[in-house]
């Protein structure tokens, strides 16, 4: 009989309960994940200041932070030293604290059916009550201008009040709404109002006694809040994200652009250029909106709970995060990676590759470039081969560059063993998006033509092997081993058995949600890069069917994956470089973001460093370095503590991957141990 089964339920359990409780107390201090390299996602937390009840809300004024937090009322932290906040002062309110402006030394609070409180926090550890003005329903958010209030109620409408004398606060005027109101903004004498499912309402308030409407937008989802900056109008929509509004005309707004999310922006922030989502689902984002139409996602944070609000303090930001309550957070913790150099080409670069230390650039309709990149910060050009057609991708093997060119002649393969002056050996005729070269093998994307495969053991004579009609329009192939993974746009990814390449064979296909644009693949593992959608992990050691294991989404259109060990890089066309962690391919993480001048068509990375063909911007040199990773900081949150402890001993209880630590495709007391050592040495 086997015992081992039971023996790992049971005695390992008791030897656990024993061993947990000691380290535990061991571990009496967190260890900051460090990193030596940009790339590193360094201590993102420097503290964490855990509100008795729910953080709603929160203000920061100078070197003190102002927490709604339910119904604990309202918190007053120093956060003079962010790594140590203290408690300075509460204030209990009657209901349940949803909201705080505090402007010098009175603070505006919002109490749900209790309406608007008004408190002195001049000194912050007795805060007293001013005055209040009660809303007929469920007061939901405020905004203060000069000695005027906006109050919201969540059922009627918006509230205009006088708080001239505060302990006398006087109604002026309201204005109704169906939806009720939400988040008010106000510039001058306008009003912009979230108003739910009727979306913007943009309001004349100069006479406050009438209040008359100026237009309106009906945006997609639910309006929960709005930033009026300039002649722009930033909404957070819930579910549909975040909507970009032009007012230069309030009469006639009309929608800039948008950023989608995998949560649900209910808070929404801007200072010029960036835009900061609080995001129900996801945490924090960071856009940066100098193109209102296409907004780039450049910053983002995982919070520990539900994000309701985030508030930027110089290189730091404070985050009301539901029960875990204020966040403080070390923005530096998100480095970008740093561009190393470029080489602006004539033409519209699609495609790159780097062979020692040339750049084989396939310029569009400038054909074939040949540029020395031994001194990234001064490339200079060698060489070039012209052409009639559009080159799109290239590849070079030996002394030979394999160029996929768009045209009749799709195919060249160019001699480049004199770098000054490359010629051509052959060309093999049919339009091609990419091509891959795998020994004596090249392996051609043609679109709609399908995968032909070639053989190019005699370069000056390509011979062809086989054909594969995909259903689709084959844009990429990965091989490893004897199996090659197309995408194949809107028909998804083909797995075929090339182990004989004259007969290339179908073994398995996997649906994607849109066109499926790149490819790549490493062992076991397929990344793909899918059409407004971003990566998807695919577990293909079964291919006859391939499983989803994980998703990262990006804001713009992914255009192709390169998979280097455990880490991804993803061109997203209008938005740049995502360098993605894919150790847990349950959940990839985001480790860097470089935002490209131009559109991001590929990348080549070598020895750290990535070669980004970025359209007409050209070639980018950006340093990828990596650096050590923090093995056992498995919740990804930049700390090693108990959080991560019992994340990792939940895995393990339940068989779950996560907990093969020694990787040996089983779940038992040496991945314990092994998590055990690696915990206890912290990073």
């Amino acid at each position: 009989m086997d015992h081992s089964h039971t023996c790992r339920s049971h005695c390992s359990w008791r030897w656990i309960a024993s061993f947990t409780a000691t380290f535990l107390l061991v571990a009496a201090s967190t260890s900051v994940a460090q990193s030596d390299s940009i790339l590193c996602k360094q201590a993102d937390y420097i503290a964490t200041y855990d509100t008795p009840s729910r953080a709603y809300d929160v203000v920061v004024v100078g070197t003190t932070a102002y927490v709604a937090d339910a119904d604990s009322g309202l918190q007053i932290i120093d956060i003079s030293d962010p790594f140590s906040p203290v408690l300075l002062g509460t204030y209990d309110t009657p209901v349940v604290c949803y909201e705080v402006v505090v402007i010098g030394t009175t603070a505006y609070v919002i109490d749900g059916i209790a309406g608007l409180l008004i408190l002195d926090v001049s000194d912050p550890s007795r805060p007293e009550l001013l005055g209040s003005f009660d809303t007929p329903d469920l007061a939901s958010t405020v905004f203060v201008t000069q000695s005027t209030a906006y109050v919201a109620d969540f059922s009627t409408g918006l509230y205009i009040v006088d708080v001239s004398e505060p302990s006398s606060p006087v109604l002026l005027g309201s204005y109704p709404m169906a939806s009720g109101g939400g988040g008010t903004h106000v510039v001058g004498t306008t009003a912009y109002i979230a108003s739910g499912w009727e979306g913007l309402q943009i309001v004349d308030v100069s006479d406050p006694r009438s209040p008359a409407l100026i237009g309106s937008l009906d945006t997609s989802g639910y309006v929960y809040d709005v930033f009026a900056q300039d002649s722009v109008v930033y909404i957070a929509a819930g579910h549909e994200g975040a909507q970009i509004v032009d007012v230069s005309d309030p009469r006639t707004p009309s929608l800039l652009g948008s950023h989608s999310t995998q949560g649900s922006v209910f808070r929404v922030t801007a200072t010029g250029d960036t835009v900061w989502l609080a995001d129900t689902g996801t945490g924090v984002q960071l856009l940066n909106v100098r193109e209102p139409s296409a907004p780039v996602l450049v910053e983002a944070y995982t919070t520990r709970d539900t994000a309701w609000q985030v508030v930027a303090t110089g290189t730091t930001m404070c985050v009301a995060d539901d029960r875990t309550g204020l966040q403080i957070i070390d923005r530096g913790g998100h480095a970008a990676p740093a561009l190393l150099g470029s080489y602006d080409t004539a033409g519209h670069v699609r495609g790159v590759a780097v062979h020692e230390h040339l750049a084989y650039v396939a310029d569009g309709a400038q054909g074939l470039q040949l540029v020395d990149v031994s001194e990234l910060a001064a490339p200079v050009l060698l060489g070039s081969y012209d052409s009639h057609d559009i080159a799109v991708d290239v590849c070079v093997a030996d002394t030979v560059a394999y160029v996929a060119y768009q045209g009749s002649r799709g195919l060249r393969l160019i001699d480049v063993s004199n770098s000054n002056e490359p010629l051509l050996l052959a060309q093999y005729g049919t339009s091609a998006h990419s091509v891959l070269v795998i020994g004596d093998t090249a392996y051609l994307a043609a679109g709609e033509a399908g995968v032909h495969i070639l053989d190019v053991s005699t370069p000056a004579s390509p011979l062809l092997l086989s054909t594969y009609d995909t259903p689709g329009e084959a844009r990429r192939v990965a091989v490893v081993g004897t199996t090659a993974y197309v995408a194949d746009s809107s028909a998804g990814v083909h797995i075929l058995d090339v182990s004989d390449p004259a007969f290339p064979a179908l073994i398995g296909t996997h649906d994607t949600p849109r066109d499926a644009l790149g490819i790549d693949a490493s062992g076991t593992t397929a990344y793909i890069a899918i059409e407004r959608t971003g990566l998807h992990v695919l577990d293909v050691s079964n291919p006859a069917q391939p499983a989803v294991l994980g998703a990262f989404d990006t804001p713009g259109e992914p255009m192709n994956v390169m998979v280097h060990e455990n880490t991804v890089y993803l061109t997203d066309h209008s938005a740049g470089l995502y360098v993605i962690d894919v150790r847990r391919p349950h959940a990839p993480e985001q480790l860097g973001f470089y935002n490209t001048p131009d559109y991001a068509y590929n990348a080549f990375v070598v020895h750290g460093k990535a070669f980004v063909s970025a359209g007409n911007a050209g070639v980018q040199f950006i340093d990828v370095s990596e650096c050590d990773r923090c093995d056992a900081d498995v919740t990804g949150d930049g700390l090693v503590d108990t959080r991560d402890f019992v994340v990792f001993l939940n895995a393990w209880a339940s068989n779950d991957a996560l907990a093969d630590w020694n990787g040996d495709d089983t779940v038992d007391t040496r991945d314990f141990v092994a998590y055990l050592n690696d915990w206890v040495v912290g990073c």
